[in-house]
């Protein structure tokens, strides 16, 4: 059979992908073209891998290294242990009218070392970004959020019940935001917290998985679960 459709019934949309890798600390996005056609053909067009912005933007050896995109300007962030800043915390996003990658507040801005760093954009548009916070007596989980001109703690420092290994974190589309860590005050199983606004509290039970859980990870869904 064949089918004909009317050329306002076609369109070409561009899906962008960004990858980021610690080896070469590059930023690159992959570019992929699909025609629509009343439905989705799988034709792929124009697959090209570019950098964003410089190599080694970061200037520094780094290690758990993550990214998050605002959805409403898609401009991406990345979050790493920064070993030029004493392994702490810092987050940077690509500056378009630049081609550049700029610092989000201060490098470095955790109290102090930070390991299993996340990161994610909240619906207003604020980065968060949660990390086993060193600096706390039991080496629990800490959350921060950008204000806009600083980062501030979310609730308490070291919030989790011991240490937290494998943090990670997700906003719901009302702002509120879950993380999930191996609980090693459960026996390293899987916990998820959320905030209510005031403070930070288990969801369901802590320590819920039948076993020991490693690098544990959050979605939320449209519904909110």
């Amino acid at each position: 059979m064949i089918l004909s459709f009317p050329e306002t019934a076609c369109a070409c949309a561009v899906q962008i992908v960004y990858l980021y890798y610690r080896n070469s600390y590059i930023m690159r996005k992959f570019l992929s073209v699909f025609l629509f056609c009343f439905f989705v053909m799988p034709h792929n067009y124009a697959q090209t891998w570019v950098c964003v912005g410089s190599q080694g933007f970061s200037g520094a050896g780094v290690s758990g290294t993550h990214i998050a995109i605002n959805k409403s300007t898609g401009v991406p962030y990345v979050v790493y242990e920064d070993g030029s800043n004493g392994d702490r915390v810092t987050v940077m996003k690509y500056d378009p009218s630049s081609a550049g990658w700029v610092v989000v507040g201060s490098p470095g801005f955790s109290a102090g070392i930070a390991r299993f760093t996340s990161l994610a954009i909240d619906p207003s548009g604020a980065p968060y970004v949660v990390y086993r916070d060193d600096n706390t007596l039991n080496s629990a989980i800490t959350v921060m959020k950008f204000n806009g001109s600083s980062w501030v703690t979310v609730g308490s420092a070291g919030f989790s019940a011991g240490e937290a290994n494998f943090s990670t974190i997700a906003i719901d589309s009302g702002g509120t935001p879950y993380v999930a860590y191996e609980d090693f005050a459960n026996g390293g199983k899987a916990t998820v917290m959320k905030h209510n606004g005031s403070a930070w509290i288990d969801v369901g039970v802590a320590g819920f998985s039948a076993d020991t859980s490693l690098y544990t990870s959050i979605a939320i869904n449209r519904n909110g679960n």
